[in-house]
């Protein structure tokens, strides 16, 4: 099953790497999980809700995911990804 996750917002922190801010729309993300955005292989590498780091987010939760392998200007807001 594939995980969906809807972006509403994108940031860059200096020195951790690019934050997307949203919704997980369906499944489950983990942190560890890759998905390629426009050609780039991004991986979770911190997922974020309400200032607490967790190991995962369900279907429903508003939350942050510190992706590495991509810069704010490879994503454009709001649009969708996918985790396998």
């Amino acid at each position: 099953m594939k995980t969906e996750f809807f972006i509403e917002d994108v940031f860059q922190i200096p020195d951790k790497g690019c934050v997307v801010v949203g919704t997980v729309k369906s499944g489950t993300v983990y942190k560890g999980m890759a998905t390629n955005i426009n050609g780039k292989q991004a991986i979770v590498e911190e997922i974020m809700i309400f200032h607490k780091t967790l190991q995962m987010a369900k279907t429903g939760d508003y939350c942050g995911l510190l992706l590495k392998g991509i810069e704010e200007s490879d994503i454009s807001s709001p649009m969708t990804i996918y985790f396998e």
